[in-house]
């Protein structure tokens, strides 16, 4: 019997993830990577109209029973029920707390380890179950999913979820794990936090369907751990769709990369041939054997047809050529059918995707900010790691190393690298980044390098305009192969120092795509160095290429020096808005406007400013100063 469950809120990425090492240093359940600064994502929600067969928002109490007889050592926790969303443990700062299930305010369950264990192996286990008291007939439908909404912090718990077809005689069990796509990536395996809430949905025809007497149980066993949480509400029973495929993720791969689908791509380096298709989970009763994927980029589309059997999920992609690319960005609308669920169906609402890149004259990303139309992400940097052996390694030498995995098809000279700050970026660190070849990163040294530039002290301008290209002392001809893009993180008074680096999570990448060093002050734990799965905001730029193939042309700043007063010039007439900046990142000037524009600064004292214009194109920073 297939036990499989659906998280339908955890599902964009799914394609070219990888599992990740756990840290060696982390031995609490409290310690996390960047549990304050990573945002929980919410997606859109299946907007299927399947038919509702039964439901309980846990209004009345009465309609569950709490049971803690298996508890061991004399533990007398047990499942609660509340009205109050915030009334278990707030375990990642704010994220998962409050509970935010619609019907959060109106009643439901939880059961609470963190707030009843002290200790880990004290003999004081939590084993409760969370019972229906009433047994739900089903009899007339044959094809049945169970769903549910939860929220839970991960740390040794069990939880699991069981259905019965003869009133609680036997029961058949699915057990509740973290997805890895939920919440935080805190380099545990699986991660920690589901999504807040998280809605799952288990396939339970086997099981129950078509059974008159069904009961639905909750188990949580925190098996003797100081564990965390589990809340459960909106229970209920759907009439499983005969045909419904659904659209985890659509990807195009270029053919060399490994599985890594780059945000940004130059000329260079396009491969030979590409992969386009996306991944596919078919919620409905039927097995689909012409599971159709239709992706139309505008100057080019990719068809592609396979199966997809009930309750499993399959990649359906093709191989194509795709020889007239230029300079540009291209956006894909991808569309998947099969059986009745069509365009305008009733379970259409979630077949449908797209996936964003460019190609550049010489900037290489395997982030997509600034491309793909929206973006999730979080950052990483000196301030995401709690634990007790890492608290201030990364000050003064150690430094803490990121990286960017880039495959090189033809010779490229390399002359800078660009790096994305976090928004919670300050003063006063600095930033060396480097080339490495990967068999030195993954061999866990950071020596030797290719070539290293020279120490960035991050500035109050660096920290306005969001992003540092860094020189590098030469220019370096990476030949055909793969090399990592690495930025050293460097902070001298800790906690108050912080630089953190930009972490594009709209994209799943093969885990060491992008990855890190954790460094032990303590002696306690070698360097080691371990998996993003995401994409680090570190890129590289070409010789030749300035600091943007996206910066305005006819933009001019004169007369430079100046007594305070100097006309930005606008020769093609777009409406550029221009914002000037002192050092300290104030702004001291606005406007918008679509011709030259003359500014007079003369009472805002000499020194140095920004003038950053931006429209629609893009924006440029220009540096003026006044004496």
């Amino acid at each position: 019997m297939k036990k499989i469950y659906l998280s339908v809120l955890s599902l964009a990425v799914v394609f070219g993830a990888s599992a990740q090492k756990s840290l060696p240093t982390i031995t609490t359940k409290n310690d996390t990577r960047i549990a304050t600064s990573k945002p929980v994502v919410s997606l859109p929600t299946n907007q299927e109209k399947a038919t509702t067969i039964w439901s309980d928002d846990m209004t009345i109490m009465a309609n569950w029973t709490p049971d803690n007889s298996a508890n061991t050592g004399g533990q007398s926790a047990n499942w609660v029920y509340t009205t109050d969303p915030t009334a278990f443990p707030d375990a990642a700062n704010g994220v998962l707390n409050p509970f935010l299930a619609p019907s959060a305010g109106t009643g439901y369950w939880y059961i609470d380890s963190d707030g009843n264990n002290f200790a880990d192996g004290s003999g004081t286990r939590i084993d409760a179950n969370l019972t229906l008291a009433n047994s739900v007939d089903l009899s007339l439908y044959p094809n049945v999913i169970l769903q549910f909404t939860s929220n839970y912090r991960w740390w040794q718990e069990d939880r699991t979820v069981s259905v019965s077809g003869d009133n609680g005689a036997s029961w058949t069990d699915f057990n509740i794990t973290v997805t890895g796509t939920g919440g935080f990536d805190n380099g545990y395996s699986p991660e920690q936090n589901t999504m807040n809430p998280e809605v799952i949905k288990i396939n339970v025809s086997t099981a129950v369907g078509g059974s008159s007497q069904v009961l639905v149980r909750f188990n949580y066993d925190d098996n003797d751990f100081y564990g965390w949480y589990w809340a459960v509400d909106e229970v209920s029973f759907i009439d499983q769709p005969l045909d419904d495929v659904q659209l985890l993720s659509a990807y195009i791969i270029g053919d060399g990369n490994a599985g890594a689908e780059y945000g940004r791509t130059p000329e260079t380096q396009l491969p030979s041939g590409w992969v386009v298709g996306a991944t596919i989970y078919n919620f409905g009763a039927n097995d689909q054997a012409a599971t159709n994927v239709v992706a139309d980029f505008g100057t080019f589309t990719s068809n592609s047809t396979g199966l997809v059997e009930s309750d499993s999920t399959r990649s359906i992609e093709s191989a194509e050529t795709l020889s007239l690319l230029t300079i540009g960005t291209y956006t894909g609308n991808y569309t998947v059918s099969a059986g009745t669920d069509m365009m305008g169906g009733a379970e259409f609402g979630d077949n449908t995707g797209s996936r964003t890149f460019e190609i550049t004259a010489g900037k290489y990303s395997l982030d997509g900010i600034g491309v793909y139309p929206s973006v999730t992400g979080s950052v990483l940097g000196t301030n995401s790691f709690d634990d007790a052996a890492t608290v201030g390694v990364f000050e003064n030498s150690a430094g803490l190393p990121l990286v960017t995995m880039y495959d090189i098809k033809a010779t490229m000279p390399v002359k800078s690298i660009e790096v994305i700050l976090g928004s919670n970026t300050t003063t006063g660190g600095e930033i060396v980044v480097a080339l490495i070849d990967t068999s030195v990163f993954r061999g866990d040294a950071v020596t030797p390098v290719l070539i290293e530039s020279a120490a960035h002290l991050i500035t109050a301008s660096d920290t306005m305009l969001g992003s540092i290209v860094i020189d590098l002392p030469g220019i370096y001809s990476l030949v055909p192969g793969a090399y990592y893009a690495m930025a050293t993180l460097t902070v001298y008074n800790a906690p108050t120092e912080v630089i953190t680096i930009a972490d594009d999570e709209t994209v799943a990448q093969p885990a060491w795509n992008s990855a890190f060093y954790l460094k032990d002050a303590q002696g306690a734990n070698p360097v080691q160095s371990y998996t993003n799965g995401v994409a680090f905001g570190i890129r590289l730029i070409a010789d030749g290429v300035g600091l943007g193939e996206n910066s305005l042309n006819g933009i001019e700043v004169y007369p430079n020096p100046t007594t305070g007063k100097f006309t930005v010039t606008n020769e093609n007439g777009t409406e550029n808005t221009i914002a000037i900046f002192d050092m300290l990142g104030k702004k001291v000037y606005t406007n918008t406007t679509s011709s030259n524009q003359t500014v007079d600064l003369s009472a805002n004292g000499m020194g140095v400013y920004l003038v950053k214009v931006s429209n629609e194109n893009g924006s440029i920073v220009k540096r003026v100063v006044i004496k």
